[in-house]
């Protein structure tokens, strides 16, 4: 570990796992997730963006109370159906409250959104059959140029519902020369604290960050990884924040894979990518204290959501 913590007056830092399992044990949040029963219809081929494309309804219910948040999620469509025999994706979240009187939240309410639901859905098999096909893992010799990235580190992270993965935000950020996904995160809440006192954004920066578990794809070991750390502009945002979530790369110890979004007021949809992203890079970039930097927009996955241009930003760290 850097001397990071020294210039911070003595933050203790405190690891994602390690404020996940505190609480866990204290009830901050739970989250459980049920789905229909029925097989996935696997073929042996690689299936292409069509086979997993899907399109279907989602309903949102979000109730609040004093003591707790509770986020009732349920997606249908024909397609699980035909594809996988199940008739919906269901998904419940609970938040306590250990701040109402202070939270900016309603003491009750319920609020109810219905929405549309398109994104790409398969089995773990259907996904590495997938990744097989488009990347070609971690490469010895690197080029010059970080563009290689786009090859070798999947373009969207995933949500894991029973069995089912569901393609959810764009990677937008990848990070260079960081010792392990902790340092990067608390090196960018100093980058940020910092930066807090010419920008109007974020006054908690955190890396105890409460949130739920989401997977990117480690093409060298064929499975999916959980992401290894989280950092944000608040622990819990219940009235929105940035938020970002870091995995380690095939690289791993030396290259890390980010993804940045705008949270909304809860249930905590992501309403923005590129102002997430720019924020965190132009953070690092004016971080004085260090030699970190970045660069915008330099690597082209491609990949799409909301305002997101398909292209990720680099920030360069150290070991």
């Amino acid at each position: 570990m850097s001397d990071r913590n020294n210039r911070c007056g003595g933050r203790k830092s405190v690891t994602r796992r390690s404020f996940v399992n505190s609480i866990a044990a204290g009830g901050l949040i739970t989250g459980t997730t049920v789905i229909g029963n029925g097989k996935a219809n696997l073929s042996e081929k690689a299936p292409s963006d069509e086979d997993l494309h899907i399109e279907g309804n989602m309903l949102i219910k979000t109730r609040i109370a004093p003591e707790k948040i509770q986020i009732d999620i349920r997606k249908t469509s024909p397609d699980l159906v035909e594809r996988y025999g199940k008739a919906a994706l269901t998904e419940s979240i609970e938040y306590e409250r250990p701040y109402p009187n202070k939270d900016d939240l309603p003491k009750r309410d319920v609020v109810v959104k219905r929405d549309t639901w398109t994104t790409r859905v398969g089995t773990e098999g259907e996904w590495e059959r997938y990744y097989g096909e488009t990347l070609n893992g971690s490469t010895a010799g690197h080029d010059v140029s970080p563009t290689h990235y786009a090859d070798e580190v999947p373009d969207y992270y995933h949500n894991l519902n029973d069995g089912i993965w569901e393609q959810s935000g764009p990677i937008n950020l990848i990070g260079e020369l960081w010792s392990d996904p902790d340092t990067m995160a608390d090196d960018i809440v100093t980058a940020s604290e910092h930066d807090n006192q010419r920008r109007p954004w974020g006054t908690n920066w955190t890396t105890s960050v409460a949130d739920a578990t989401r997977y990117l794809y480690d093409p060298d070991a064929g499975q999916y990884r959980s992401h290894d750390a989280s950092v944000a502009s608040g622990p819990a945002g219940f009235t929105g924040r940035t938020h970002a979530r870091i995995w380690e790369t095939p690289h791993h110890d030396v290259v890390m894979a980010m993804a940045a979004h705008e949270d909304d007021w809860v249930p905590h949809e992501a309403v923005a990518y590129l102002e997430s992203e720019y924020r965190i890079a132009e953070n690092v970039d004016d971080e004085y204290e260090s030699n970190m930097h970045a660069t915008k927009d330099i690597i082209d996955f491609g990949n799409s959501g909301l305002d997101h241009n398909g292209k990720a930003s680099l920030i360069y760290g150290h070991t």
